[in-house]
């Protein structure tokens, strides 16, 4: 787990949901997570590369993540991310794209990347 992981983990602890780290999930016969059953809740990934646009290279870095915020009830996720904005900015993470992620079975999702400010 990266420090950037355990930064997020640790400063999102004050929110009333679960939060999971994807490196810890199971994931299916396609490789796909298997989510987990309760209500709401957040699941952490690492984001391990960044395009350079230079001869195709990819930097490597442990300064990026991003939050994915799950839930059965509609307009949940986009409040947990909210919620969360406060507790990853005081530890010194910085805000980058936002995604509605949609529905997958019963859930609505939302994402954010997040990136430590060095």
């Amino acid at each position: 787990m990266n420090s950037a992981l355990k930064q997020a983990k640790a400063a999102l602890y004050a929110l009333t949901v679960p939060v999971y780290l994807a490196e810890f999930l199971d994931t299916d016969s396609d490789g796909f997570l298997v989510l987990p059953d309760d209500k709401s809740f957040i699941v952490l990934h690492g984001i391990t590369a960044v395009p350079t646009f230079e001869w195709a290279n990819y930097s490597y870095d442990g300064n990026r993540i991003q939050v994915n915020a799950y839930s059965r009830v509609e307009g949940t996720p986009s409040a947990l991310l909210t919620a969360a904005k406060p507790l990853l900015t005081a530890a010194r993470f910085r805000p980058g794209i936002t995604t509605d992620l949609g529905r997958d079975g019963p859930y609505t999702a939302m994402s954010q990347d997040w990136e430590v400010n060095t």
